[in-house]
């Protein structure tokens, strides 16, 4: 399937994205970072959205459920150009970390080289190609002329479906999409036209040293001699291309987002992203609140890891900090943690409900929105938490009685 992608920072470009229905959310971020890369902007932090939701990394384009020829959009992390904060506020001369984890651009380049490798490989398969056609051509002036119309027949074949990759625009051709059956077959022609190849060889050969061509007659004519040559060089040819396919067909097995994947479905280690949260930059942390929060919605068991390494109080944190995209990514992780009462105990205990009643007067909807979302969890499910929140508080914000209240609506049975 076929999707396009657009995004505010980039107006006046549309990205297309090739992806299958069953591929997850985070190998067509894949895809969008080798794109961003040849842009140079690698380090540009994003999230895709489609019809008003995020899509989060680990779940699939059929869960979803995003048709073929969608338009998907690119959503910057944080909504301010470069830093994303408040840059008046603070010196110009603070590091704001890079934007993607070590893993990710380790990976990203690991798949770059892979890429590149491929471009070389298939480069010299098409110049072995075209030395098998002139091979062939200049095959019908020796002693064995008939060979050159076999050999005529699978050049013509091959370089009418001859594929061809490039690291930005991935394969085309008329066998783009069956590359890998295309070198199966030319790597056993390939081998099938080498046998006779040697066959041919073998025949001239023996007799011209056993006569030792001592002068141009009997098996040692200009015509058998110019073939003895010949078949040599052809041998050589077609000997090293069969040799040159197995690597293409292993390189071949390799697609955009197979190293990146794993790392942006967060199968890395929670200690790792709580570290970045904790001792990271300004992009670092960031980003690690997004970890988390996509994280934590993938399974109830990804809630219990991040509770368990300390994470509920990194997150709190986050919240309180400075960059509102911050804020907004570890409102959301803490809502997603909020949802098992078990959870809830241990939230309330380490005094988060005025993190969360702080977040309240946050300066954008979407960290209001979350934070009453995870008040709104606490107080349906234990009425206990309800005079808590006065406590500690002592009045309830309006602002927060009016979320309350919506989501009381939403979710009344």
């Amino acid at each position: 399937m076929m999707l396009y992608v657009e995004s505010k920072a980039f107006p006046k470009k549309t990205f297309i994205i090739l992806c299958k229905l069953t591929d997850t959310i985070a190998r067509a971020r894949a895809q969008m970072l080798h794109i961003l890369w040849e842009l140079g902007r690698d380090d540009h932090q994003f999230r895709f959205r489609y019809r008003g939701q995020y899509l989060r990394d680990a779940y699939t384009f059929e869960d979803y459920e995003i048709p073929e020829n969608a338009v998907v959009k690119m959503v910057p992390m944080a909504k301010r150009q470069e830093s994303f904060v408040d840059l008046r506020r603070m010196d110009q001369q603070e590091d704001l970390g890079q934007g993607t984890s070590d893993e990710v651009i380790n990976a990203l380049n690991d798949e770059i080289k892979i890429f590149v490798t491929r471009e070389k490989l298939l480069s010299a398969q098409q110049a072995f190609l075209w030395l098998w056609a002139l091979a062939t051509m200049l095959s019908f002036i020796t002693y064995y002329f008939y060979s050159g119309f076999w050999n005529a027949i699978a050049v013509y074949f091959f370089f009418k479906y001859c594929p061809t990759f490039t690291r930005t625009g991935g394969f085309v051709g008329r066998a783009s999409q069956y590359h890998g059956r295309y070198m199966i077959v030319y790597g056993i022609t390939s081998l099938a036209c080498l046998a006779p190849s040697i066959v041919f060889l073998c025949l001239l050969l023996p007799p011209m040293i056993s006569q030792g061509c001592g002068a141009y007659i009997g098996a040692c004519t200009h015509w058998k001699l110019w073939s003895v040559i010949f078949y040599g060089c052809f041998t050589l040819v077609l000997f090293l291309q069969t040799c040159l396919i197995p690597f293409i067909i292993y390189n071949f097995r390799f697609k955009t987002g197979d190293y990146v994947e794993k790392y942006l479905v967060k199968t890395r280690d929670v200690e790792k992203v709580l570290f970045s949260a904790r001792n990271g930059k300004i992009k670092e942390k960031r980003n690690a609140a997004f970890e988390l929060a996509s994280f934590a919605a993938c399974s109830d068991d990804n809630k219990h890891k991040i509770v368990g390494q300390g994470g509920m109080e990194v997150l709190s944190n986050l919240s309180l900090c400075r960059d509102e995209a911050t804020q907004e990514y570890a409102a959301e992780a803490l809502a997603e943690l909020l949802t098992l009462p078990e959870i809830q105990v241990q939230f309330v205990e380490i005094g988060g409900i005025k993190t969360l009643c702080a977040l309240l007067h946050g300066r954008t909807d979407k960290i209001i929105y979350e934070a009453a979302t995870a008040l709104f969890y606490l107080v349906s499910d234990n009425d206990d938490n309800k005079m808590l929140i006065v406590e500690d508080t002592g009045l309830v914000s309006n602002r927060l009685y009016a979320y309350i209240d919506i989501m009381m609506l939403l979710f009344k049975p």
